[in-house]
């Protein structure tokens, strides 16, 4: 059997989870019901700057971003702390916020709101996959809390098509 896109991830963080397992790391439910109301993910930087392997083989680095991602009333409401805060966009162009968006499209179903929480470990354009992670957290927290129903391959694919990098995903 072929590994999943997750493989390199796996191989080379020193953790038999993947990726996306990585990423996951708690969920809060409201009192009220069994919906969750809010995700919280830390995923891991990668680089694909690897010798001959330029923009072909990947590794996931030991530096984190953690986001955490709620469902609120209405609107969007972004926070950002951490390495390069004041460069993070804080409306819809956030990286976080369009990959929800394009879950909630390909999914075809809708939100209230999204509240963003981001904790920016890794800097931002110096090739360590600052983009891909927020693009990750995006699409795994959207999927979430409408109901976890993507594959792997839809995750990379609505992931991938936002990157243009399948590679600084996997």
């Amino acid at each position: 059997k072929r590994p999943s896109p997750w493989a390199a991830a796996q191989k080379f963080s020193g953790t038999a989870r993947s990726r996306k397992a990585m990423a996951r790391t708690s969920k809060k439910r409201s009192k009220t019901d069994q919906d969750v109301q809010s995700v919280t993910y830390r995923v891991p930087g990668s680089t694909t700057n690897l010798g001959s392997g330029f923009d072909t083989l990947g590794i996931a680095l030991q530096v984190y971003n953690t986001f955490t991602i709620s469902v609120i009333p209405e609107g969007i409401e972004i926070e950002a702390a951490g390495m390069g805060a004041d460069s993070i966009m804080k409306e819809k162009e956030n990286m976080v916020v369009r990959a929800a968006l394009a879950t909630l499209e390909y999914k075809k179903t809708t939100l209230p709101g999204l509240k963003v929480k981001i904790e920016a470990r890794i800097p931002l354009a110096r090739g360590m996959g600052s983009s891909s992670t927020a693009i990750l957290a995006g699409v795994l927290g959207a999927d979430a809390l409408t109901g976890p129903s993507l594959t792997e391959q839809e995750v990379l694919t609505i992931a991938g098509n936002l990157e243009g990098h399948f590679d600084n995903l996997s």
